[in-house]
């Protein structure tokens, strides 16, 4: 069997590989964003202060994943935890949960992050040259 016979063999699985597909490539296109921000603010700021907004731009992503992956997508997706709380997740801190619920949770972990990433170089920009890193 041929793999295009697999896959119109399976259309759930067709489905699900188009689904992570379409996420992901959502993920790297806000996450290209991120350069354009860069340049943006690199453009906006003088000279002395370039690095500064290019490095806090770079931390805000590194950080941002970090957190993101500790303790934001629980927050955000888990679901609730030993008591009754329906407003905020209490599960999955640190992804600790060996089995994970969705087909594509990866991949939207990766979407979710892209556009968390995204927000806080958009703070970053707007404190250019007001604060020093």
């Amino acid at each position: 069997m041929s793999d295009s016979e697999a896959w119109t063999a399976d259309p759930v699985k067709l489905a699900s590989a188009l689904d992570a597909l379409w996420l992901l490539l959502g993920a790297y296109l806000v996450f290209f964003m991120q350069a354009g921000f860069a340049m943006l603010e690199a453009g906006s700021v003088r000279v002395k202060n370039t690095k500064n907004i290019l490095l806090k731009n770079s931390l805000d992503a590194c950080l941002g994943a970090i957190v993101w992956w500790a303790i934001g997508y629980p927050l955000a997706y888990g679901e609730s935890g030993p008591g009754d709380n329906e407003f905020i997740g209490g599960t999955n801190f640190f992804m600790s949960e060996k089995k994970q619920s969705k087909d594509n949770f990866y991949a939207g972990w990766m979407f979710q992050w892209a556009f968390a990433a995204a927000a806080a170089t958009i703070v970053s920009g707007a404190v250019a040259e007001r604060c020093d890193f």
